[in-house]
């Protein structure tokens, strides 16, 4: 639970001073980059009741996020984060 609170301050910090969670913690590689920004906007989804419903899970709907490894690309971000 710790971890998840602590993925919450890192939203927070970022809502509060407009910069991306992976730019507060000087994470450079892109790829690692977005996959934590993805990781604390599911966090705040799941604290807020966005998440998946059990029931959902267990009919086996596809998740939001099916085909992205397809589809992905290489992507050079801006210094400053935001894209």
């Amino acid at each position: 639970m710790e971890r998840v609170e602590n993925l919450l301050i890192l939203d927070a910090v970022g809502q509060r001073y407009g910069v991306r969670p992976s730019a507060i913690l000087g994470i450079e590689d892109a790829w690692l980059a977005w996959q934590l920004d993805v990781a604390v906007l599911a966090a705040v989804g799941s604290r807020q009741g966005g998440g998946r419903r059990h029931s959902e899970a267990r009919a086996g709907k596809a998740s939001g996020f099916a085909g992205l490894g397809t589809r992905a690309r290489a992507v050079k971000l801006p210094e400053s984060g935001v894209w």
